[in-house]
């Protein structure tokens, strides 16, 4: 994750590693999960059994509203540094110059820009993302996005002055994590992170761009 950063905190390690996180839907009465095939690795990298037989990261989304009063939600996703405690902290990578993604997904995903606990209270959790199509019978999705794609949910009112303008351009100077956030109906959705990286750092971006345009 430290490839391209413009500038990287002092004393941060490069970190990098998958999560997965259903904590705010569950602490608003969700009862959301991953169901995944087969039996998760102990230690710091849980999800590295997944990977190895997914080639990617593949499971079973099985959204439950509970007592919510909006729509359930999963995400993974991974931090980009941490520092001498284990605590994520925010890293300026604009020369990623945003984000390539290869998937498949029986709901339409989001990518979505993790701030961090102070700036997601500020913004009420309407962090910057996009959103992505389902892919579905085993034809995964292929895009990149530059940083200028990245907006505000349309749903986020009194947006802070600082934040009405390049939004995606200053999330990329402080960002924290990336999280493929799968949010739908009640029900159970398959999907299969195949592929993400730097914008800068894929060579194949054209090759993205013609199946996006397929």
């Amino acid at each position: 994750t430290a490839r391209y950063a413009m500038s990287w905190p002092k004393n941060a390690i490069a970190d990098g590693r998958w999560f997965w996180e259903v904590l705010t839907d569950a602490a608003d009465g969700g009862e959301s999960r991953v169901l995944w095939p087969v039996e998760l690795d102990e230690g710091e990298d849980p999800l590295r059994s997944v990977m190895d037989a997914c080639h990617g990261i593949c499971g079973t989304a099985i959204l439950d509203n509970g007592s919510m009063g909006y729509s359930p939600f999963v995400t993974i996703g991974f931090s980009i540094a941490k520092d001498s405690m284990g605590n994520p902290v925010p890293v300026d990578v604009s020369n990623w110059e945003g984000l390539c993604v290869t998937y498949t997904s029986d709901a339409a995903p989001m990518l979505v820009l993790d701030l961090g606990d102070s700036l997601a209270e500020v913004l009420r959790y309407g962090l910057p993302q996009v959103s992505l199509p389902k892919a579905t019978d085993g034809v995964a999705f292929s895009q990149c996005f530059s940083w200028s794609d990245f907006k505000l949910p349309p749903w986020l009112r009194d947006v802070p002055q600082s934040w009405r303008n390049d939004v995606g351009e200053q999330a990329a100077k402080q960002l924290v994590a990336v999280r493929f956030r799968i949010q739908a109906y009640m029900g159970e959705y398959k999907f299969n992170l195949k592929y993400i990286g730097a914008k800068a750092d894929d060579p194949v971006v054209s090759e993205h761009e013609d199946d996006s345009k397929e």
